[in-house]
């Protein structure tokens, strides 16, 4: 591998506490094998068990999670607060995300009432449990890599230089909250994130294991919680491809558990020789 020597200043730091519900923008994020802390700790699923993400439900992105030491408080539109402890254990059911299957609890039937009359279904808010386990999939597995609920990765790492080029192609801008990235970065060339396989931190190694392939979920506008059109996601596929697929951003996988906050520096240590 080629060494280089490239610094890049953290430019922001986000948590999803509930899969495709609203981001956290915070100072600092405090990574583990499975990914920032308070990160994707929570989802919904259906009766079915299956995860439920804003790829068919636009609205999730409407419902505003705040962390606390021990609750997440919700809020949205002009339904009432309601306040879900962190805490609790619940019942374990098993959940599929993808390919895999999870064992996850359902720690407050009620938080699951409030969901559901806001979603106009029945679903249920369920937590990573004790006995959760979900290991990197095999072809991308690193060490002892595991995942939290996200998709497939435990972080998500974008360039604020890449989505400037994105927008020079689209009538209306849009905002990094389309991505839904954890760490953001600026740097001289757009899309060049692809071809850095290794980032290092004060603290930490971060291995890329693929750029982040994107679906319809990037056509949604955060602020209203609807889908406006597929003309995003074709533009991105216009403008850009990796290996003929529609990519933004570098899912990473972290070597050790670290702190990362806004203003510090990440180092390329290493980059693809060739495509």
């Amino acid at each position: 591998m080629n060494r280089v020597s490239q610094p890049l200043s953290v430019t922001s730091c986000w948590i999803y506490p509930i899969k495709s519900c609203a981001g956290v923008s915070v100072g600092q994020i405090d990574i583990r094998k499975r990914g920032p802390v308070g990160d994707r700790e929570w989802m919904l699923i259906d009766e079915s068990g299956q995860f439920l993400t804003q790829r068919t439900l636009p609205q999730l992105s409407l419902i505003q999670p705040r962390l606390t030491d021990d609750a997440i408080e919700l809020t949205a539109d002009s339904f009432s607060p309601y306040k879900v402890s962190r805490k609790t254990k619940g019942q374990e059911r098993t959940a599929q995300i993808w390919g895999d299957q999870v064992l996850v609890e359902e720690p407050d039937p009620v938080a699951s009432e409030w969901f559901s009359e806001f979603l106009k279904q029945s679903v249920h808010l369920v937590k990573i449990g004790d006995r959760y386990s979900r290991p990197l999939a095999e072809k991308w597995k690193i060490e002892d890599g595991e995942n939290s609920l996200s998709d497939g990765f435990p972080l998500l790492l974008a360039n604020e230089t890449s989505l400037e080029s994105l927008n020079s192609e689209l009538e209306t801008p849009i905002s990094m909250k389309h991505f839904r990235p954890n760490i953001t970065v600026r740097s001289p060339l757009s899309f060049e994130e692809e071809d850095w396989l290794e980032l290092q931190s004060s603290d930490s190694t971060f291995v890329m294991t693929k750029p982040c392939t994107r679906c319809v979920m990037i056509c949604n506008n955060p602020e209203e919680g609807i889908r406006t059109s597929k003309n995003i996601l074709h533009k991105l596929g216009e403008l850009h491809r990796f290996e003929n697929k529609i990519t933004f951003g570098i899912n990473l996988v972290p070597l050790k558990d670290s702190p990362l906050k806004v203003g510090d520096t990440l180092k390329v240590i290493a980059i693809r020789q060739q495509r």
